[in-house]
């Protein structure tokens, strides 16, 4: 069964609402512990009190009666604590109030209260009249002549410039009212109220794009507008959200000024920040440095930390953030939450099931959460009938799967193999009435890939346009090696050419799948000649431009092709591009077939001896820049006994452009779970930082 549907609290009843003037009035007084149970009243907020407008009225009088509204400060502290716990009608009802008792200076007061604590715009929208007690009480109507017209001239006497800001926020036209506000006449009339500065900030952060927000920023910073460390966190929360790291970089750079003065909430951004983005040494001096300012951290903070030490390695480290988050409240979710994470990302199965165990004897329910880290925890450990059992034990205490479930699913059984099981699981999501989204497809592709089941990858690439899911570059790679893997280079190059005109740029990945096709077809004469046309690419780096003529040198020497094989290595020396331990493999199986291993009347192209006793010392003697190696033996293979196959280029490595998102060579975000951030590794399959 599932979990408990929570309650809703009923509305006040008469006697409670009188009971909750009585605790006003005490604490007004400056009775402290009435305050507690004015809040008890008003625990699921002032709307869920349903308390009806003629109520602040009567409680405004009430404040009056104790000498609330002549303390020597003005507003006082109380009534500001007041109207957050009970609402901000509280405001409008002792300037009723005050209005009433013909005191126009204390009612400028409290408008002046409104105006910078709620805004102008509160003024528009509210009426005073539903103040009025009710008919049947005995109460009399406030006198509202004073605020009526005092509230005419506040209205009247606001900057049409400031109006034109705050129609512009109402429309929703953000970029528009930021631009406007940039064109302030500061000089003239001084600073713009923040009041609007803050709510065109926050729409902006609000946005997918977030560079509209932080060129904002940074126009505030240097305008007489800083921001607070509110609003760097709001910033810092959204650039994670928007899995945008190079934006969460430069807000990083940008609120680092304030990180030694920190509150909790910035703290504890910052920490999540630098998980994202692999700065554990920053997170921990930021951590440790918190604590020895006696900042009160919380669960989020210690969360936050046992990511990091898992980033590092350190389970010792992580393990006691575990348990001094657990000090707090160890029926919270959340800290098992990354404890499970991190024995999962590190293979410990059995680790993690322990503290799921250890969660159960506290009292907390384990939620969605807690069995995707543990199914993931069990797939990382290559256990594929554990996570599957976690599964259908989710399912059994009234868990609905989602997409994101099946998709873990999905991806340890094409990592291990089990590729018809993999489409089950696809399928069976499917008659569930779970859509797969991009990641779903991804995944079964990348199954059909390894597997070489190039005409399976194409029919269910095509499915994708139907399910109403757009491929992207990801997609058309794994579909052009899963055709190269089962022979059809021809079907390889076609999906190439579909990409291109889809509008995709490819990269090293893709120019290297259809080369990579065409050679192990047998056919390197036509891998040469496009290794030769996509090769001068001026956006490949060093490292790609080695990788494609590794496949052509591997292709030429499955044809014993001892020629061409010696003028694409000498190609590579007269480029600068360094002789790699793949390059050194295909060139000696090469050399062996063709029996002139070891001849000393056999002189490789190029400077050096006329002993090839060891290739790596003839490579060595062609040219100063062959990348060191062990000592040059007869045969380069692996423990297996086969010949290395050339490394692919890890994505986006010495690259010269920026992909856009979603291009092949930039990090793709994992097939995540419900609730579960997927933190920086392109095939993260856990969280490491949760919002707050």
């Amino acid at each position: 069964m599932g979990l408990p549907e929570r309650r809703r609290k009923p509305r006040l009843t008469v006697d409670e609402r009188e009971r909750a003037i009585r605790y006003a009035a005490s604490f007004a007084r400056g009775d402290r512990l009435a305050f507690g149970g004015l809040s008890q009243l008003f625990a699921g907020g002032h709307k869920a009190a349903g308390v009806p407008p003629e109520w602040y009225g009567a409680l405004a009088r009430e404040l009056a009666a104790v000498g609330l509204l002549k303390q020597r400060t003005y507003p006082p502290s109380g009534l500001k604590i007041l109207a957050k716990c009970v609402g901000y009608y509280l405001w409008f009802a002792v300037a009723a109030v005050e209005s009433d008792r013909g005191d126009e200076a204390g009612c400028r007061e409290v408008l002046d209260g409104i105006v910078a604590f709620l805004g102008h715009e509160r003024l528009h929208e509210f009426d005073f009249e539903r103040l009025q007690p009710r008919a049947p009480e005995t109460s009399a109507r406030f006198d509202l002549r004073v605020v009526q017209r005092l509230v005419g001239e506040y209205l009247g006497n606001e900057e049409p410039f400031v109006q034109t800001i705050r129609s512009l926020v109402r429309q929703g036209r953000t970029s528009e009212a930021s631009q406007r506000i940039k064109e302030w006449p500061r000089a003239q009339h001084g600073l713009l109220p923040f009041q609007e500065l803050g709510q065109v900030f926050n729409q902006l952060a609000d946005r997918t794009d977030l560079q509209p927000a932080v060129d904002f920023a940074l126009w505030r910073e240097g305008n007489g507008y800083p921001l607070n460390q509110r609003d760097w966190a709001i910033l810092l929360k959204a650039a994670r959200a928007n899995e945008d790291r190079e934006r969460l970089a430069q807000v990083v750079q940008l609120a680092e000024p304030m990180a030694d003065s920190a509150d909790d909430v910035l703290t504890q951004e910052l920490l999540c920040a630098y998980d994202r983005l692999g700065l554990p040494a920053k997170a921990i001096t930021l951590f440790t440095t918190a604590q020895a300012r006696g900042l009160s951290l919380n669960k989020y903070h210690y969360t936050a930390m046992i990511s990091v030490a898992t980033q590092q390695g350190d389970l010792s480290a992580a393990a006691e953030h575990f348990y001094q988050a657990r000090r707090l409240d160890p029926a919270d979710g959340l800290p098992y939450t990354a404890m499970i994470t991190a024995y999962g990302r590190t293979g410990q199965a059995g680790r993690a099931r322990e503290i799921f165990a250890l969660m159960r004897s506290a009292g907390c329910l384990p939620d969605v959460r807690h069995y995707a880290g543990l199914a993931g925890a069990y797939a990382q450990a290559g256990e594929v009938g554990r996570a599957r059992e976690v599964f259908h034990e989710m399912v059994a205490a009234g868990f609905t799967p989602q997409t994101g479930h099946y998709n873990l699913l999905i991806k340890v059984y094409g990592r291990t193999g089990r590729i018809d099981e993999a489409r089950e699981t696809f399928d069976e999501m499917q008659a569930a009435g779970v859509r797969p989204d991009t990641y779903s497809f991804g995944a079964l592709l990348s199954a059909y890939s390894q597997g070489g089941r190039g005409a399976e990858a194409q029919e269910l690439f095509d499915r994708m346009a139907a399910a109403q899911v757009t491929p992207d570059a990801y997609h058309y790679g794994v579909v052009i090696n899963a055709h190269g893997q089962a022979g059809r280079p021809e079907q390889a190059h076609a999906a190439y050419d579909r990409m291109v005109a889809a509008g995709h740029a490819p990269d090293a990945y893709h120019y290297g799948a259809v080369v990579n096709a065409y050679g192990q077809a047998g056919r390197p004469d036509e891998a040469d000649e496009l290794l030769h046309r996509w090769v001068m690419d001026a956006t490949l780096s060093a490292v790609d431009r080695t990788y494609l003529y590794n496949l052509a040198i591997k292709a030429y020497s499955y044809s014993d092709r001892l020629t061409d094989v010696n003028r694409l290595k000498d190609e590579m020396l007269a480029q600068g591009l360094t002789i790699d331990q793949f390059t050194l493999g295909s060139i000696a199986r090469t050399y062996e077939r063709a029996g002139v291993m070891g001849n000393e009347d056999f002189a490789p192209p190029g400077p050096g001896g006329r002993t090839v006793e060891g290739i790596g010392d003839a490579l060595r003697g062609c040219d100063s820049r062959v990348e060191s190696c062990d000592r040059p033996h007869r045969r380069f293979t692996t423990p297996t006994g086969q010949l290395p196959r050339p490394r692919r280029p890890r994505r986006g490595a010495g690259r010269v452009r920026t992909a856009p998102a979603g291009r092949v060579g930039t990090r793709r975000p994992h097939p995540g779970l419900p609730g579960v951030d997927p933190g920086p590794e392109r095939h993260g399959d856990f969280p490491n930082c949760r919002n707050r």
